[in-house]
């Protein structure tokens, strides 16, 4: 087993350490070659591309954000249940508060750029607790700790390459860079180590295998120490699987300076101890996947290369006019002339209008064969993105956009399945909070009243593994405004109208208004609010002071709660007319 407190298994380590570094430098070297092609030219040092060329046609940013909204649309949220009868108003609570820390800690942020960042190379998300502050209590102070799940760029990942899958993994870590008198203060970290550091005749460190940081390149920074106002030191932590055991070393092989701090892993294990990796397409024999941007690069160069060369051709071209000798006088006159003034010429055919250079149909049907290839590779991102119609119909471009999230099911499912374990491990740390006080806002359905929920140590009943509770992600799928549309018409056409006299006898109704706001604001049609106008007359205006409608044959509804459905009225045929809109989309 591993012992950390033993120098040669340390030096193990890091000799296995540095294999891997060298290893993964081609793939952040790629990493950082797909990045600067998405960026472009125009941020931060504006340095060119591989090609020499400036990016014309973002092609590959607009397919990994594609990609990226497609597989995190929404906030993720989970649904946390119990099959025990008595433990499922335990389980609400302790989904709404789940919920609460997945808003506060901004989960969708840290996912979002984890799926960015995996489509570069690898994408991973570091959780735990944190120490925050200190609050006082009875003359004590009392440290207070948050949660956090943050991404972990690609520069800083420890992966042992050697695995050929992450089930295999010996080793998993980041590093990361923090002040030296934070590293002082930190009550986990050996002082005696610390000092070991600071005596070092290097505070700051680069990396062996890849010396600067993508980004740094990339906004023209060449060197980190120069804007750091205090010492910092870099640091790392490593889990490693096989003795359960995280461990914090230097960046720096010293071999006066063991590790800084060594632990039994005692958190949730639905991930590799804090790190969650995520990898949207595997790869056999290696644990580092294949990046989304690898196969569309050499497209995405080509295009770009193809409108260069337009463009150039463009700038080229020129019109200009040709005479020969005996013209001279003739060119002069057309010289001078202005538009649609009539000249005398005595050598017509003397002069000629040249015109070179200007774009070549050629090369624009073959940019525009490379941006179909493109969208092809990339998934059909025009359809998954809505960026024009594919079709004549709503109902064709929806089974076109179907067809294509096809080649996305893969990833989404994959997606779904690793965002499973990290909101696993955050309901285990909510969970097994022995101090976090919560007051949840919840609204009572069917209701217009919201009360407050408590969530603490007090209230919670049982265990966190004797719930038996299912959390699954929700609301991950990405549904296009005329799909929200088409489910909202099957509510209301199979649900809502056929419960109409029910509703009636509650005193609840159907607000007509509302609908058509809606599918004006989902069609993007706002013009639709103008085909529904107020046409009912004031006390005042009708006759016997009784408001009634003027369309003639328009009986008036039951009222509410007389047990009676009443006739048809005219908002039921507005209700059916947007329906079989909808349905004919």
């Amino acid at each position: 087993m591993f012992d950390p407190g033993k120098k040669e298994y340390l030096k193990k380590l890091r000799t296995s350490i540095d294999w891997s570094e060298r290893h993964m430098k081609p793939f952040r070297d790629k990493a950082s070659e797909f990045d600067m092609n998405i960026r472009g030219q125009h941020w931060g040092s504006g340095r060119k591309t591989q090609a020499q060329n400036t990016i014309i046609v973002p092609y590959l940013f607009q397919a990994v954000d594609v990609l990226v909204r497609n597989l995190v649309p929404t906030r993720p949220a989970c649904m946390i249940t119990s099959a025990h009868p008595g433990l499922k108003a335990m389980a609400l609570r302790f989904e709404l508060a789940v919920n609460q820390v997945i808003h506060e800690i901004r989960l969708k942020d840290s996912v979002r750029r984890a799926v960015w960042a995996d489509a570069l190379g690898l994408g991973m998300l570091k959780g735990g607790i944190t120490p925050t502050g200190t609050i006082e209590y009875e003359q004590m102070s009392i440290p207070v700790e948050g949660l956090f799940y943050d991404p972990v760029e690609l520069d800083d990942v420890i992966l042992d390459l050697a695995a050929s899958s992450f089930n295999e993994l010996t080793y998993i870590g980041n590093w990361y860079r923090i002040p030296l008198e934070d590293a002082r203060n930190n009550p986990l970290f050996s002082r005696r180590q610390v000092d070991k550091i600071e005596k070092s005749a290097r505070l700051h460190s680069h990396s062996e295998y890849g010396l600067e940081r993508k980004t740094r390149k990339l906004i023209g920074q060449d060197s980190e120490d120069e804007a750091d106002f205090e010492p910092y030191i870099e640091l790392g932590d490593i889990h490693l699987p096989g003795s359960d055991m995280l461990i914090t070393i230097p960046r720096i092989p010293n071999e006066d300076v063991g590790c800084l701090a060594k632990m039994t892993w005692d958190g949730p294990e639905y991930g590799h101890g804090p790190y969650h990796p995520l990898g949207l397409q595997p790869m056999d024999g290696s644990c580092f996947p294949m990046p989304f941007c690898a196969t569309l690069l050499e497209q995405h160069l080509i295009a770009n290369q193809i409108e260069h060369k337009e463009a150039r051709r463009a700038e080229r071209a020129k019109t200009v006019t040709a005479f020969e000798g005996k013209a001279t006088q003739d060119a002069k006159a057309l010289t001078n002339a202005e538009d649609g003034e009539v000249i005398k010429v005595n050598h017509f055919g003397s002069i000629q209008e040249i015109t070179t250079g200007g774009p070549d149909q050629m090369n624009q049907l073959y940019a525009a064969r490379m941006r179909e290839l493109f969208n092809w590779s990339a998934g059909n991102i025009d359809s998954t993105a809505g960026l024009r119609s594919q079709s004549d119909t709503l109902g064709q471009d929806r089974l076109l956009s179907q067809a294509a999230n096809a080649r996305l099911a893969s990833f989404q499912e994959r997606t779904t399945e690793w965002l499973h374990g990290v909101m696993k491990s955050i309901a285990w740390y909510v969970w097994t909070d022995p101090i976090r006080e919560r007051q949840i806002p919840y609204k009572i359905p069917g209701s217009d009243i919201t009360t407050m929920v408590e969530f603490s140590p007090e209230t919670r009943k049982g265990s966190f593994f004797e719930f038996d509770i299912e959390i699954t992600p929700y609301n991950m799928g990405y549904s296009s405004p005329s799909e929200k549309m088409q489910s909202a018409m099957f509510l209301l056409q199979n649900v809502l109208m056929p419960m109409r006299p029910e509703l009636q006898q509650n005193g609840s109704t159907l607000d007509v208004d509302a609908i058509v706001d809606l599918f004006a604001r989902y069609q993007d049609m706002p013009e639709i609010r103008e085909f529904l106008q107020s046409t009912m007359m004031s006390p005042e205006e009708a006759p016997g002071g009784t408001a009634v409608s003027p369309v003639p044959g328009t009986p008036r509804s039951a009222s509410p709660g007389s047990g009676a459905p009443g006739p048809r009225s005219s908002y039921d045929d507005v209700i059916q007319q947007i329906g079989a809109a909808s349905r004919s989309n």
